[in-house]
């Protein structure tokens, strides 16, 4: 059963992510000039993604979003995803209600368990203890957020009579979105976050399902979720020059995906009926199938993969903002001033 609320947003996955041996200096100010071009293209918000010891090069999450707070203006920034499990919590909330603070409340934590052994082998994480960890680093942060004097004694951390003083502006109703593939991590979505983030590789049918997980799991009116969704997306003037561009550089992403063991469809599959890479009428029509048969109201483009041209990127961001969002928000509605994340 598709959705009937009322308003749609979109937000810019940077790729925060490239080739080894390439300078990273110039690779910033790719971000930095996406971020302008979204802000300016009516994008509602920024995200960025984690690694560890990847084959790529990374922009770790927390350092990059405060630094991008200033040219972000009013859009939200959110990870998609922060690798919890990695963190110790008293850490970790320290660290996010600066950011928070930095955007003016304007935070969203996307949070996930991650799966890559080699990172849990390298940081000392037990691989075992991820979805632990995420439940209890999750409440103990909320916790700590209140503002409260906290005692906390549980399976993996424990503190005593411990207080933070540097509060996010949400306290403890930051947004936490978790980021999930399977029928156990969504409901778990459900249970500790406010949101479950679909990934990019997901079908509609697979979108459905899930979302009815959550919705079966969660405590609130699915009218209350906006059911966010990665999306691969590249606009270009036409689909021979989008799949030009997009085509190489996400068949090096995903066959990076497999290699690490993070489950997904065969690439060709993705690019025949998921992938979003095309005229500004092609991708229209897809994004416009994914909001009239799912509940999602709130899609996160990847417009940008690890080997891709950042005047590709930036064309895309330009093309969407002009003529793809409009019709989008048109034909679904938005809620004045960004409403409530």
């Amino acid at each position: 059963m598709a959705s009937t609320s009322s308003d749609v947003r979109f937000g810019l996955m940077l790729a925060a992510q490239f080739e080894q041996g390439i300078d990273p200096v110039p690779k910033m100010r790719d971000s930095i000039e996406q971020v302008v071009a979204s802000r300016e293209g009516d994008f509602d918000s920024i995200w960025t993604v984690q690694h560890f010891l990847a084959d790529f090069q990374y922009f770790q999450p927390v350092p990059l979003l405060a630094r991008l707070a200033a040219e972000a203006g009013d859009m939200h920034l959110g990870t998609g995803i922060l690798l919890v499990p990695h963190y110790p919590p008293v850490l970790l909330a320290e660290e996010l209600a600066t950011l928070s603070v930095l955007t003016q409340g304007r935070f969203i934590l996307g949070a996930g368990a991650g799966y890559r052994e080699q990172e849990f082998s390298a940081i000392g994480v037990p691989h075992k203890e991820r979805y632990g960890r995420l439940e209890e680093s999750i409440e103990l942060m909320r916790k700590l957020w209140s503002g409260d004097p906290v005692d906390h004694v549980g399976k993996f951390y424990e503190v005593s009579d411990v207080q933070m003083s540097l509060l996010p502006p949400q306290r403890q109703d930051l947004p936490v979105w978790i980021g999930a593939t399977g029928p156990v991590g969504i409901r778990r979505a459900a249970r500790i976050g406010n949101e479950w983030i679909a990934t990019g590789e997901l079908t509609i049918s697979d979108i459905r399902t899930g979302q009815e997980r959550f919705i079966e799991a969660s405590p609130k009116d699915p009218a209350d979720h906006c059911f966010p969704l990665v999306r691969e997306v590249l606009v270009a003037e036409s689909s021979q020059e989008a799949r030009r561009h997009a085509e190489g550089a996400l068949r090096q992403k995903y066959a990076n995906y497999e290699k690490w063991g993070h489950p997904s469809r065969p690439i060709d599959e993705l690019l025949d009926g998921v992938i979003a890479v095309g005229s500004p009428q092609e991708c229209l029509e897809s994004i416009a199938g994914v909001l009239e048969q799912t509940r999602s109201r709130y899609l996160i483009l990847r417009m940008q993969w690890p080997s891709s041209e950042h005047a590709a990127t930036m064309r895309s961001i330009e093309l969407f903002g002009e003529h793809v969002a409009p019709e989008l928000k048109k034909a679904f509605g938005t809620k004045e001033n960004g409403g409530d994340h």
